[in-house]
């Protein structure tokens, strides 16, 4: 299983994201952040997951756009790894959020793992 982020270029969407797994902080994404492609297999267990994922808008700096199309998004699913690349065969959870959002997102997904 991995998480992977495409986020928006030069973080134009300002959302940071928080992944918490069956109630556990695990890993926090700022807005800034070059891509994130991280096998996460070792934060679930057999059976039934709740991932959790929270994006948070982050005007510190002030808006540096306003387009729906600077957004980010982050999945999780199950890949195969080759050749340093990863290739997400099954989605198993997707968020996705944009420049002209102001709101932050807080999205709940169950994910069986094998």
């Amino acid at each position: 299983y991995y998480l992977v982020t495409q986020p928006s270029p030069s973080g134009l969407s300002q959302y940071d994201f928080e992944v918490r797994v069956n109630g556990v902080s695990r890993i926090h994404i700022k807005a800034n952040e070059a891509q994130i492609i991280k096998e996460i297999s070792a934060w679930l267990h057999p059976g039934e997951n709740h991932i959790q994922v929270l994006a948070v808008k982050n005007l510190s700096t002030g808006r540096l756009s306003t387009s729906e199309k600077d957004e980010a998004r982050l999945l999780v699913g199950i890949g195969d790894e080759m050749n340093k690349k990863v290739k997400i065969s099954e989605v198993k959870a997707s968020v996705k959020v944009n420049a002209s959002q102001v709101e932050g997102l807080e999205k709940h997904f169950v994910l069986i793992a094998n």
